[in-house]
């Protein structure tokens, strides 16, 4: 879906548009939390047009209006399964995107475990992607703001709320496109810091899902 919108915004290739909505509907058959993509998208887009005047011939593209079409129609199965079982699924979605107010210990425990299932090394790279929000780059801006927002969703959320730690995962799809520019363009010192980092990352995340090999019942497990 992220590059469909890259294709059709920044490539003006009008088969991006439908590769993007088709993704986004076809995902929201699998899980609904998809519909972040559109939403924080649509929002960083038309910021783009309002302070970019050529991207504003986007929005008067059949082609951007067919593609929302499109995506409706794949996702029209969930709609109409909804309609029939008064909104199911949707009533259960929403419950998770309010704030009940401060917690600091879910606050904590959503960014602590941010930090160590990604592992610190790469946590702290990834985050650095956020500096291409003053790229002179317009679709590395664009990925930049995209990031920002969905990340200060999270946060949101986080600071009073239910929340898990693989609930961020989205936030990292498109800061590791964007930090990966700067890995396979960076020297073999830091390549090799932060291949130890991915290392370490995927044996956190499999001791994550099989506490077993340390001994930690699946109770006391993280998920």
């Amino acid at each position: 879906a992220l590059w469909g919108l890259h294709c059709a915004i920044f490539r003006a290739t009008y088969s991006g548009w439908y590769l993007g909505g088709a993704a986004v509907g076809l995902g929201v058959l699998t899980k609904l939390s998809i519909l972040m993509l559109p939403f924080f998208a649509g929002i960083t887009f038309l910021g783009f047009t309002f302070i970019h005047q050529h991207y504003r011939k986007h929005l008067t593209s059949p082609h951007l209006w067919l593609s929302i079409f499109l995506m409706f129609a794949c996702m029209s199965p969930l709609i109409i399964w909804n309609y029939q079982h008064d909104w199911l699924m949707f009533k259960h979605d929403a419950a998770h995107v309010g704030n009940t107010g401060f917690n600091l210990t879910v606050f904590g425990e959503f960014i602590g475990g941010q930090f160590l299932i990604i592992s610190p090394i790469i946590f702290i790279t990834v985050m650095e992607a956020f500096k291409h929000i003053l790229s002179k780059r317009h679709d590395t801006a664009f990925l930049a703001w995209f990031s920002l927002l969905v990340g200060l969703f999270f946060i949101y959320k986080a600071a009073g709320g239910k929340i898990q730690i693989n609930w961020a995962a989205p936030l990292y799809l498109s800061l590791i496109i964007l930090w990966g520019n700067k890995f396979v363009s960076s020297g073999k010192i830091y390549n090799a810091v932060i291949s130890t980092g991915a290392i370490i990352a995927a044996l956190l995340i499999i001791l994550s899902f099989f506490p077993n090999l340390m001994g930690i019942t699946e109770a006391k497990g993280p998920f």
